[in-house]
């Protein structure tokens, strides 16, 4: 099956990712999900990942998925959007406070 380009669901993306030694290292041993993608402690309204065959990791402080079939992302405000098969990097949309003149992550 061809990968996708990627997805986005509010602020959250989710981009297809190539397989490093490294990576499939930090695989080994982990957990099988349904998982919260996306924890909003201010307004409650989590991102979760839902699927028959997904295991999840984090290396350098960045969160990958290995999604085998049947994933969904939810959402309550967005809805469920269809996730294919594939190795993809989480990603959260970011804006600049030209006030702060900082980045900050968004949060829906």
């Amino acid at each position: 099956m061809e990968q996708k380009a990627g997805y986005r669901h509010g602020d959250v993306m989710l981009l297809p990712a190539k397989i490093t030694d490294e990576l499939g290292q930090a695989f080994e041993g982990a957990v099988a999900i349904p998982l919260v993608v996306a924890h909003h402690n201010d307004v409650g309204h989590d991102h979760t990942l839902r699927s028959d065959g997904a295991r999840t990791a984090t290396l350098n402080g960045v969160s990958y998925f290995d999604i085998g079939a049947n994933a969904y992302l939810n959402h309550p405000e967005h809805g469920r959007l269809q996730v294919a098969a594939g190795l993809y990097e989480k990603r959260m949309e970011e804006e600049y406070d030209p006030f702060e003149q900082a980045m900050r992550q968004v949060i829906d």
